[in-house]
């Protein structure tokens, strides 16, 4: 935003002057206005446009029982693909703490599928596997059997026994972040309505659950061209 330390350089020469704060000229209050009012447009013409490409993607998307399904996001941002009537997800788990946002140098993909047939039905037991690369000293290749703990029509629990790690999926999700893998924390602990407490009040014994930037990010145009 170009616009932004125009507003801030304004406000802080502001702050700098208390003695002229009160003899502020209604030009200079206009100007102030102005800047803020342009700002918050150009704010509100980019999320119109998110919005607009959300659209065109869903509407690209073949499959209308998951474009009407807690999955639709997970589609939308082309984690889900669908092959001989199963749906096949992989997960890149590229950021590993909450910092700014960008993805780590290394990766930790979850995949994992179950049929599909105009239905969706999570099996009790699917069968994962999980690779580990990038900047690693050496990539990892683990797989085995998650169980599933929870289920309702927003959010569904998987404990990954062998790793004790959870893999959580939310169709509305507050933080718009989708799914998370978290480490060293009780699995029945997790609930829906208890994720935002949970992710504010980490066990000490608990790591910052992984989450994806294909999932958080919330620029749809890195999606274009990718129809599957």
């Amino acid at each position: 935003m170009k616009l932004l330390p125009s507003i801030l350089l304004v406000i802080l020469l502001i702050s700098c002057l208390p003695d002229r704060k009160q003899a502020l000229s209604e030009s200079d209050n206009e100007t102030i206005q102005m800047l803020s009012d342009t700002d918050s447009l150009v704010m509100l013409d980019w999320q119109t446009t998110q919005d607009s490409l959300r659209k065109v993607l869903l509407k690209s998307k073949p499959d209308n029982f998951l474009k009407g399904s807690m999955l639709v996001e997970l589609y939308i941002r082309n984690v889900i693909t669908i092959s001989d009537d199963s749906l096949y997800l992989n997960i890149p788990f590229n950021l590993h703490s909450f910092d700014c946002g960008a993805p780590d140098c290394y990766s930790t993909d979850l995949k994992f599928g179950f049929p599909h047939h105009n239905q969706l039905m999570f099996p009790d037991e699917i069968t994962y596997g999980i690779h580990e690369h990038g900047c690693v000293d050496s990539e990892l290749h683990l797989s085995g059997v998650m169980s599933k703990i929870n289920q309702d029509d927003n959010f569904v629990s998987y404990y990954l026994k062998e790793l004790h790690q959870t893999l959580i999926i939310l169709a509305d999700d507050e933080r718009k972040e989708y799914a998370y893998l978290f480490e060293e924390v009780e699995p029945d602990s997790i609930q829906m309505n208890r994720i935002q407490e949970l992710l504010s009040n980490l066990p000490d014994t608990a790591s910052v659950p992984y989450r994806s930037f294909q999932l958080i990010t919330p620029e749809y145009e890195i999606f274009l061209g990718e129809n599957r």
